[in-house]
């Protein structure tokens, strides 16, 4: 058990009391459970071999390209009544204004809806009656079905 400040290099390791961080240079394995009381940054790769659990009110992805092997992504997971609105939506900018356009099943009616030009972002509902929300413009081919 280490208090105060680890230091871990190739050859040499040694501890002292003056901060609560440990630096390590070099590889280091862990047999038993990490805890870290703290913040954690971790600069480079990290592999994770294992499930990952990510609580907390908000997880922020920075990436340029999102790859998953599911061909399924599960919306309102936690949803145990018909009450929040599920899709997908984006932002952009029109002029200096943020604007959002997406698609979701309403949950007031069950209809799924394309839209466009909201100003409000979506939270756990969209707000169909926002400044600027509209219906937005679907192009497809729609084979078979009855309406």
């Amino acid at each position: 058990d280490v208090t105060g400040v680890a230091n871990f290099n190739d050859t040499t390791s040694s501890t002292s009391t003056t901060t609560g961080s440990v630096v390590i240079d070099g590889g280091v394995g862990v047999a038993e459970n990490l805890n870290v009381g703290g913040d954690l940054r971790v600069t480079g790769d990290t592999v994770i071999d294992g499930n990952l659990n990510v609580e907390g009110a908000l997880t922020y992805i920075s990436t340029s390209t999102v790859q998953a092997d599911d061909s399924m992504f599960k919306l309102a997971a936690n949803n145990v009544a018909d009450t929040v609105d599920t899709g997908i939506y984006g932002m952009y900018v029109d002029g200096a204004t943020n604007k959002y356009a997406g698609y979701f099943r309403d949950a007031s009616d069950g209809i799924f809806k394309f839209y466009e030009d909201t100003e409000t972002e979506p939270s756990t509902t969209v707000d169909t009656t926002a400044t600027g929300y509209a219906l937005a413009q679907v192009d497809a081919i729609i084979d078979g079905g009855t309406y």
